[in-house]
């Protein structure tokens, strides 16, 4: 599966939240799942503008399972959200689904 671009998960930011996603940056994540596997992949970090809640988001890709790409994102609620917790905490949302 190709990275998305940058334009892209903006994209996805603002029609999915609203604001003006800057990107910031890119930090790779390795999250460790309860079935015992490792989900290892790209977190994009953007600058939220003009949100109402959030100054941050994060947003990856993966393979949705008809092979298609999908984005998940995710906003920066707190002080102590770092890419690693927020991955975390949406496959534990999900279900362990991603």
């Amino acid at each position: 599966m190709s990275e998305p671009t940058h334009d892209s998960l903006k994209r996805a930011i603002e029609r999915l939240h609203g604001g003006v996603p800057a990107w910031e940056g890119t930090v790779r994540v390795r999250v460790p799942r309860k079935d015992g596997s490792t989900w290892e992949g790209d977190v994009h970090a953007f600058v939220l503008n003009g949100h109402v809640v959030a100054s941050r988001c994060y947003a990856w890709t993966f393979e949705g399972s008809d092979g298609s790409h999908r984005h998940r994102i995710a906003l920066h609620m707190r002080e102590s959200d770092t890419p690693e917790d927020v991955v975390r905490a949406m496959f534990e949302d999900d279900g362990e689904a991603r």
